[in-house]
């Protein structure tokens, strides 16, 4: 049997109980104990053309996150929204040029066409086609089914002829 002195046994207590309050101090202060989803915000959606309807349009898409913590957009939150068009909406067309090339290229880029549009050309420009768009509100917009648009921007892929024939129709 081992003995230890009492003087030693109280050093041993109080070098323990020090290490432990050590411990607490240094790592306590860096839990977080806000369990809560931090607020997201985001005044852009953007997605695929679905429908479009009187005065609005739904797409399938994500939202852009204003926030560098996170990626920009979350893709496992894609989501259906309505989004309602107003006499103040801005709407714009923009024909993208693509290359005749095997190469890659940046579609940041390549020349560009914009124009504005309405809904009735939206509607003409989406027939048979898959229309990527691209949202702008002017309110925060995350988790929102339905919101309205302040701008409206879509794209349309122009492709150059082959063999005569242009795959645009």
């Amino acid at each position: 049997m081992i003995l230890i002195n009492p003087k030693t046994k109280y050093l041993f207590l109080v070098l323990l109980l020090v290490s432990f309050l050590t411990t607490i101090l240094i790592y306590v202060p860096k839990l977080n104990y806000n369990t809560s989803t931090p607020t997201l915000i985001s005044n852009e959606f953007n997605g695929n053309l679905v429908e479009i309807r009187d005065n609005s349009v739904i797409l399938e898409g994500s939202f852009l996150v204003n926030d560098d913590s996170i990626p920009t957009s979350i893709p496992e939150d894609v989501t259906r929204a309505e989004i309602f068009l107003t006499p103040s909406t801005k709407i714009t067309k923009v024909l993208i040029y693509i290359p005749n090339t095997r190469n890659m290229f940046k579609v940041a880029d390549l020349p560009k066409e914009e124009s504005v549009a309405t809904l009735k050309i939206l509607k003409e420009d989406s027939l048979g086609k898959t229309i990527g768009v691209q949202v702008i509100a002017g309110d925060n917009i995350f988790g929102k089914s339905k919101f309205e648009a302040n701008e409206l921007i879509y794209r349309i892929p122009v492709f150059p002829m082959f063999n005569g024939n242009n795959p645009n129709p």
